[in-house]
């Protein structure tokens, strides 16, 4: 039993990691695209500080370094200095872009490390074969594993078990012919086989408490080599379903399917219907982080 909840927190703490750094990937890239667009605006020129006798002077730097020759003619570097006080007006911006260009130099390293903390096996593997010499890496069984993960995954949904109880509430069809209990299933399978997004409907997940559970919507994530899966919770209007759903949500989680991450949910009532387009950019956002459609 230990062992099991030991397996299980890795699993969350792996997600979470990746999760994590996904998000503040996202944030500090956004931070140094305005830092570079701020650092355009920057006057030229370097400040300097020197110091004379007990004082640290400001001093702005014009350096310009030309080409050895052109046309024949051998061309001059001239560097500039330029006492200015601490109060001056472009000594203070001048500063701000020193400061510009570290930020930006520390961006760039904490990106190269979140990359590394989110990067799919896929990448792993090629990196990993990138570094062997070519007459090594000829002979390395990696034609089956190169493969695209979307294609091996569509080839093994073909003998995956699916929920095969209660086949008489399947009464609507999706464009794919697939039959489904819901109109909002439906929906939802003819935007992913708009989008070109391979699925498979109610596949099972037996999870370590013997717990069986049919998600509405399972799919390949590209970007981690995974699945992720798409739950539509229609009845939430009525109570003994409610607590059915959060029980599920909550046994999902415990077992690595955390929402946000590789588990999404739409939710509907009798008093409050499907929001289509809000499940629309629901799906948007998933096709653009996974390449759901390879």
């Amino acid at each position: 039993m230990n062992s099991d909840i030991d397996s299980i927190r890795e699993v969350h703490e792996k997600e979470m990691i990746k999760s994590l750094a996904r998000k503040k990937l996202s944030t500090v890239k956004r931070n140094i695209f305005k830092w570079k667009r701020k650092l355009c605006g920057c006057p030229p020129g370097i400040l300097r500080c020197k110091k004379c006798g007990k004082y640290q002077r400001l001093y702005i730097v014009y350096e310009k370094k030309a080409a050895n020759m052109i046309d024949g003619v051998k061309q001059e570097s001239f560097k500039r200095e330029i006492y200015v006080g601490a109060k001056n007006e472009i000594a203070r911006k001048l500063a701000e872009k020193a400061y510009l260009e570290k930020v930006i130099a520390c961006g760039d390293n904490t990106i190269k490390c979140l990359e590394a903390l989110t990067k799919d096996n896929k990448a792993l593997r090629e990196e990993a074969l990138d570094l062997l010499p070519e007459p090594i890496r000829a002979l390395v069984p990696y034609e089956e594993e190169s493969e695209e993960f979307i294609d091996r995954w569509k080839r093994r949904i073909k003998y995956a078990e699916t929920y095969d109880k209660y086949q008489e509430e399947k009464l609507y069809t999706a464009i794919d012919g697939t039959k489904m209990r819901s109109r909002a299933e439906v929906i939802i399978a003819n935007e992913l086989s708009r989008r070109g997004i391979p699925y498979i409907y109610e596949k099972i997940l037996r999870f370590s408490d013997d717990e069986e559970y049919s998600p509405d919507f399972t799919m390949p994530d590209a970007v981690e080599e995974r699945e992720i899966i798409l739950e539509h919770f229609g009845m939430m209007g009525e109570s003994d379903y409610c607590k059915k759903t959060l029980h599920k949500i909550k046994q999902y989680q415990k077992n690595g399917y955390l929402l946000g991450d590789n588990f999404f949910a739409s939710f509907e009532s009798n008093d409050v219907v499907l929001d289509t387009e809000g499940l629309m950019l629901l799906i948007d956002y998933m096709d653009n982080r996974f390449s759901l459609s390879g």
